[in-house]
């Protein structure tokens, strides 16, 4: 549902599942719900939105089937009231393959992926298609990372190759996805 470090840090706390006696039902959240017990710690949302794009982890409770569910952004359940869970995250997409922004003009079309990172997805100019979206890292796009390891690869709008379906391709998180007038 959201992009969190998997290790704990400054500004950062443990955002834990808990599952009920019965093991029918997960909630998420720092504190356990009563008669919820801990299973497995989820990652190390920031407790403040400190960096650019991060948005709000929200945790839905229907009331009357007292389930608990962590909702995408935006998302909105039948029956389930939304709350924050007071902490931090950069947004995923679930199973949306494209979220696109799209701008036209002087023969020109340019859509954008959000999913995937927010790269250029498709680029036509009258009708011919310059841009092939086949595999996420060979589109054109710009990136920047936090850290000094080579490991980390400023390069790339996710892993994997997105044909093999979308489990087999992870995007990366969006800072920013707009337009604005014609740019």
């Amino acid at each position: 549902m959201y992009y969190v470090p998997d290790q704990p840090g400054t500004n950062r706390v443990s955002l834990n599942r808990y599952v009920n006696a019965g093991l029918t039902d997960h909630a998420d959240g720092m504190s356990p719900v009563a008669n919820y017990t801990l299973e497995e710690v989820l990652g190390y949302p920031w407790t403040q939105a400190s960096l650019p794009g991060l948005t709000s982890l929200s945790e839905g409770f229907d009331s009357s089937t007292g389930d608990y569910a962590l909702m995408f952004p935006s998302e909105n359940l039948p029956g389930y009231s939304a709350s924050s869970l007071g902490v931090y995250g950069y947004p995923r997409f679930g199973n949306s393959s494209e979220v696109l922004l799209s701008l036209s003009g002087g023969g020109v079309t340019v859509e954008s992926n959000a999913v995937a990172g927010g790269v250029t997805w498709r680029w036509y100019w009258n009708g011919v298609q310059f841009e092939n979206h086949f595999g996420y890292g060979g589109e054109i796009q710009a990136a920047f990372y936090f850290g000094t390891s080579s490991a980390l690869n400023p390069n790339e709008a996710g892993d994997g190759y997105f044909p093999a379906g979308i489990s087999a391709g992870n995007g990366s998180p969006v800072v920013r996805f707009e337009n604005q007038g014609n740019t």
